[in-house]
């Protein structure tokens, strides 16, 4: 294989890294904290059990200690509420507070406004080009990471 294309999609890889963390700077919490609060979101409007910090480290595919961290940052921030387990107070059940409701809307909103932007230079087309590319990519990628393990 051409090692010229592998490292030019490295490159491109790293490039689009470094724009999505651009991207993510812009909002007022971080990637892997939206994608935690959307799940806490869904759990509640779906009436589901309660959601455990185990189930996000799963969900998110982040370790204990990240996810750990998060959790006490948006708990700070007042985002969500951390509730012991009388049961069993290993399990602390994680709620989604109202101001983390507002979180989670606003960094949608914001997200989707700058996405409309970035759609509109790039080319419509093009990004859907990009979606059905960047899908099949991501899906060899996980099929060799499963192989592995």
């Amino acid at each position: 294989m051409n090692t010229s294309l592998i490292d030019r999609l490295s490159e491109a890889l790293l490039r689009m890294r470094r724009a999505s963390a651009q991207l993510a700077g812009q909002l007022d919490v971080s990637i892997l904290e939206f994608r935690a609060l959307t799940s806490l979101r869904r759990n509640r409007e779906g009436g589901e059990a309660n959601v455990f910090a185990h189930d996000l480290v799963t969900d998110l595919r982040a370790s204990k200690a990240a996810v750990s961290q998060m959790l006490k940052g948006l708990e700070q921030r007042g985002y969500i509420r951390r509730d012991f387990n009388p049961a069993n107070r290993r399990k602390i059940a994680l709620t989604l507070t109202e101001p983390g409701e507002r979180a989670v809307l606003d960094t949608q909103l914001r997200f989707q406004a700058m996405m409309r932007d970035v759609i509109a230079e790039f080319g419509e087309e093009h990004a859907e080009q990009m979606v059905a590319l960047v899908g099949r990519f991501a899906e060899v990628i996980n099929r060799q990471l499963d192989q592995e393990e």
